[in-house]
C-alpha cells in the first residue's frame, strides 16, 4: 500500500482560531475539539455525553488530548464554545485534513437529503447536499440546498476544491452544464445519470444505443450476472464515444446505457430497466466495467450516510 502524507488530527484542530478572551480560559480550544472527536467516535451523541466521557476517563488520557487542567470541561463550557464556533471554517480545516490522508481518491458521490426532524412550524425541512468519498465512506463536505436548487448547491460545494483524482458522481437532478463545467474547471471528472428531464440529451443517447450496430466500433461493454436469493440479476453496461462533438455538455467523452434484467426464479417473472449516463472520462481512463463500478458505488451514499442519519 502506498504511503500518503497527512498531518496528525491535533495539528489540524490547532488551526481553528480560539475566539475566547485569554482571561479565565481554563481549557484550550484544540483540547476541547479533540475531546469531542474522541467522545463522538466512542458513541457520544450530545454535549452531556461528551462531557461525561471526558470526566469518566483518566487525567493521563485527557492530557494526551491537550488538557492541562482536570477534570475536563462541563456541559455549560461545551455549550458556550460550540454555540460560537465557526462551523464552516472547522469543516474546511477537517476536509483539508481528510484529503491529505486520501491516497487513491476515486468516486465522489453528490446527493441531497432532508434532515429528519428539521422541519418546524411553517419552515420546510433542512436539506443538505453531501460530497461522499465512495471508497473511504467519508463525507468531505456539505452545502445547504436553497429553494430545492441542488445544482447551485453542488456548484457552491465544489468551487475552490481541488478535484484532481476525483470522479464526481450524481443522479439526473445534478446533470447540467453548470456542474459539468465546475468539475472540469476544478481538475476532476464526472459520471452522471441522464433521464427524461434532459430531453434532448436523453433522446440522443437512447437513439444511439437503439442503433448500436452502426457505431459498434465506438462501444465497450461489460455484463455481470449476480444471484440475490431467488432473483437473478443481469447487469449490462455499454459505453460509446459516438456523441463526442455532438453534445454541448462540457467535457463529454462517453455516453452510457445501463440495462438491468431481473428474473424471479420462483415465478419466472422478468423485469427490465434501462438508464443512461454521461462521463468526461475517456476510454483509456475508464471503459464500461469501470464506469459501471462508479455508478454502483454512487448509491453507497444511501446506506452509508443517509440511512445512518435517519436512524441515528
Amino acid at each position: 500500500m502506498p504511503t500518503v502524507a497527512g498531518s496528525p488530527l491535533l495539528t489540524a484542530l490547532s488551526q481553528v482560531p480560539d475566539f475566547r478572551q485569554p482571561r479565565g480560559r481554563r481549557h484550550s480550544l484544540v483540547a476541547v475539539l479533540a475531546l469531542a472527536v474522541a467522545a463522538v467516535l466512542c458513541g457520544a451523541r450530545s454535549l452531556t455525553a461528551i462531557s461525561q466521557w471526558g470526566r469518566e476517563h483518566s487525567d493521563g488520557l485527557l492530557a494526551s488530548l491537550g488538557f492541562t487542567h482536570f477534570p475536563g470541561p462541563c456541559v455549560a463550557t461545551l455549550h458556550r464554545i460550540f454555540s460560537r464556533l465557526d462551523v464552516k471554517l472547522l469543516e474546511q480545516i477537517l476536509t483539508a485534513w481528510l484529503a491529505s490522508w486520501l491516497g487513491g481518491r476515486g468516486g465522489l458521490a453528490l446527493d441531497a437529503k432532508s434532515l429528519r426532524g428539521s422541519a418546524h412550524d411553517q419552515a420546510p425541512p433542512v436539506q443538505l447536499l453531501a460530497a461522499f468519498a465512495q471508497a473511504m465512506g467519508i463525507t468531505l463536505g456539505e452545502q445547504a440546498v436553497s429553494g430545492q436548487d441542488q445544482v447551485a448547491a453542488a456548484v457552491a460545494l465544489l468551487q475552490g476544491r481541488d478535484l484532481h483524482g476525483w470522479v464526481v458522481t450524481g443522479d439526473a437532478g445534478l446533470t447540467s452544464r453548470a456542474l459539468a463545467q465546475t468539475v472540469i474547471d476544478q481538475g476532476g471528472d464526472y459520471v452522471l445519470t441522464v433521464k427524461a428531464n434532459q430531453a434532448v440529451l436523453y433522446d440522443d443517447i437512447a437513439t444511439l444505443f437503439s442503433e448500436s450496430r452502426v457505431v459498434a466500433e465506438t462501444i465497450t461493454h461489460r455484463r455481470q450476472v449476480n444471484l440475490h436469493g431467488r432473483r437473478i440479476e443481469q447487469r449490462t453496461v455499454e459505453a460509446s464515444t459516438a456523441l463526442v462533438g455532438y453534445s454541448d455538455l462540457p467535457g463529454l467523452q462517453q455516453v452510457m446505457r445501463i440495462q438491468r434484467r431481473v428474473t424471479d426464479k420462483g415465478t419466472g417473472l422478468i423485469t427490465e430497466q434501462s438508464t443512461y449516463g454521461v462521463t468526461s472520462l475517456t476510454p483509456d481512463k475508464a471503459q464500461a466495467k469501470q464506469l459501471g463500478a462508479y455508478i454502483r458505488g454512487h448509491w453507497g451514499i444511501e446506506n452509508r450516510l443517509h440511512w445512518v442519519r435517519d436512524v441515528d
